[in-house]
């Protein structure tokens, strides 16, 4: 997986994956296309509307991850922040013992 970044996801199909890059796009599109709020998409149950932070992944997860996701895309994000968390997991297991 790590020489297909750009176009493979790590993750079974039917995981939560999808959404997150789902709404890692839709940060970095409120962001640094729009304008408009980060927190609140009116994509999700229109007419109404769904806040972000009602959802399952923390809302500044997107929020810091929204550069790159503008500079790298959002699959490559995600793929990094995975391995990223994996690293940083058997980093802390480490120091740790």
């Amino acid at each position: 997986m790590v020489m297909n970044l750009n176009s493979h996801v790590i993750g079974r199909p039917f995981d939560d994956s999808f959404e997150v890059i789902w709404q890692l796009v839709s940060a970095k599109k409120a962001i640094f296309e729009t304008g408009t709020n980060p927190f609140y998409t009116p994509d999700v149950y229109y007419p109404e509307g769904w806040y972000t932070a009602s959802g399952a992944q923390p809302t500044w997860y997107f929020l810091l991850l929204s550069p790159f996701t503008a500079i790298l895309g959002p699959i490559v994000t995600y793929n990094l922040t995975l391995l990223a968390t994996f690293v940083l997991g058997g980093l802390g297991m480490y120091w740790l013992t």
